[in-house]
């Protein structure tokens, strides 16, 4: 039952990132969907959390978009694991703090992973590589973290709060 809503949620989310993300965009920065919502399954504490059922929503993303394949995959797949070590070795504590640094460091780490794989990709010709300008650093770069650090942690109080995911509750029992 998991899985079936992983999988809706992931067809609803790649749909919504692909329609009505890009009409959202500020100065060509739009919210990126899903690696808010991968982001915000990185920090959350659970011990439910399952890291193959992220990659159901990355792969319908990358099939229904027009980039090189792979390139989006790999960047949240590594910013995910590496998050993910972070939160299991470095920060121990549940506090706001923490929560919003390890959003902040997942942020920059995605970006830092899709620039470095970017010119990966551009050596075989597979992707042009992103051109780090000033307006990327002045305007890019903190639009992205900001559209996406919001969204992140919505996204987590939401995960944070929803019942199903709860130990109590007639929805717990569903596996």
């Amino acid at each position: 039952m998991r899985i079936f809503f992983a999988v809706l949620f992931s067809i609803i989310i790649a749909v919504l990132q692909l329609t009505v993300a890009a009409r959202l965009a500020v100065l060509a920065v739009a919210p990126n969907l899903i690696l808010s919502g991968i982001l915000a399954v990185a920090v959350w504490q659970s011990e439910r959390k399952n890291a193959w059922l992220i990659l159901i929503p990355i792969l319908f993303f990358e099939l229904a978009a027009g980039r090189p394949f792979g390139l989006f995959a790999l960047s949240l797949w590594l910013m995910y694991f590496f998050i993910e070590r972070m939160e299991n070795t470095f920060l121990k504590q549940n506090d706001f703090l923490a929560v919003l640094s390890l959003a902040f460091v997942g942020l920059l780490s995605y970006e830092f992973f899709r620039i470095l794989l970017g010119y990966v990709f551009s050596i075989w010709h597979l992707a042009e590589p992103v051109v780090l300008s000033p307006f990327y650093f002045y305007a890019v770069l903190p639009i992205g973290v900001l559209y996406n650090g919001i969204l992140s942690l919505s996204f987590l109080w939401a995960l944070n709060n929803m019942k199903i995911l709860k130990n109590h509750g007639p929805l717990a029992k569903i596996k």
